[in-house]
């Protein structure tokens, strides 16, 4: 599920930067070091806003400056009961794996309805129904989340297709879901770190081409909702 949350990080600016455009420097760093990394509990997928830069503290014996920025950012965090979409990366005799975004995600046969099996002859290997149901590398499908587990900078997934309306979508029906997906944004002022996130947080989604072009724009503003089935 996406959030908003507020964060501080502390970032060390060296003597180069001290200047007129320090500020500049800063959020750019921010930028850098935090869109796109885990916590451990949460992906941080864009940052909105640094709304707070602190006043340098220089460190001693070294010259740098050290300076705390309370920023705003849009985060996904992942529960067990979750609906989600992903994509299918492997497909083996144990089950599939699965990318939810950033999010790895395994799907074992234990959690694979009993009339979709493993066909070995196939290639590339899949999980058919023999119903037009087929699951093989580059399937689009939709999944419950049963489990996470958090490491330090990663998590990763258990997933479940043994439930109604689970396992293959089509195309149209995952990108019909992220279209919707979004916050009370001012979507024409965050314009470009919108486009950033699409491109890069559901590379393998091409319909999503759509809403970056309206974004980039400036067609659309208000808001957006993330649906979960």
């Amino acid at each position: 599920m996406f959030f908003l949350y507020d964060l501080e990080r502390t970032i060390t600016l060296h003597p180069y930067y001290f200047g007129p455009h320090m500020r500049e420097y800063l959020i750019n760093k921010l930028l850098t070091d935090v869109e796109g990394t885990c916590t451990g509990r949460y992906y941080i997928i864009c940052v909105l806003d640094a709304y707070n830069i602190s006043m340098g503290k220089i460190l001693p014996g070294s010259g740098l400056a050290e300076f705390t920025i309370s920023y705003r950012a849009v985060v996904w965090r992942p529960f067990k009961g979750e609906t989600v979409d992903g994509v299918v990366t492997a497909v083996s005799k144990l089950g599939f794996f699965a990318n939810v975004g950033p999010l790895p995600v395994f799907v074992s046969t234990h959690l694979i309805p009993a009339d979709v099996k493993f066909d070995p002859t196939a290639n590339p290997p899949q999980f058919s129904d023999n119903e037009g149901q087929v699951i093989e590398k580059g399937a689009h499908v939709r999944l419950k989340l049963v489990g996470t587990r958090s490491d330090v900078g990663k998590m990763s997934a258990i997933g479940s297709i043994k439930e109604d309306y689970l396992g293959f979508v089509t195309h149209m029906v995952t990108a019909m879901r992220y279209m919707l997906i979004c916050y009370n944004i001012d979507v024409c002022k965050w314009r470009d770190r919108m486009v950033f996130v699409l491109s890069l947080f559901l590379p393998q989604y091409p319909q999503l081409q759509l809403l970056t072009l309206l974004i980039s724009l400036h067609i659309s503003k208000g808001s957006f909702i993330c649906m979960h089935a």
